[in-house]
């Protein structure tokens, strides 16, 4: 039943930042979780400015178990695409799922 509920798989990714050596840094993203298991549903495409051009914008909501340990600071990767997580839904009186909202990097 559980395989049927959340039938994909992802990777939870943290950031690491080193310095560039010219006063900025470098982000390297790596896995902290592997093959999560999750449901990914799209809730919206659209289009928004980004730089003076109008880029295409895509909004998930993904579906992982109650207890899996993410955060706004970290991204998910599915199918090699990287997605920010943008916002948490763990505010539940019956907690059995966390819903999270990601857009495509």
């Amino acid at each position: 039943l559980f395989r049927s509920l959340l039938p994909s798989t992802c990777h939870v990714l943290s950031v690491t930042r080193t310095g560039d050596g010219a006063g900025g840094w470098r982000d390297t993203w790596g896995t902290i979780q592997a093959n999560v298991a999750c449901r990914w549903d799209m809730i919206g495409a659209d289009e928004r400015m980004a730089g003076q051009v109008l880029q295409p914008f895509d909004a998930w909501k993904v579906t992982l178990p109650w207890g899996t340990s993410v955060d706004v600071t970290n991204r998910l990767e599915q199918s090699g695409e990287q997605f920010n997580v943008t916002s948490i839904d763990d505010d539940k009186s019956w907690p059995a799922s966390l819903r999270l909202v990601v857009s495509k990097v």
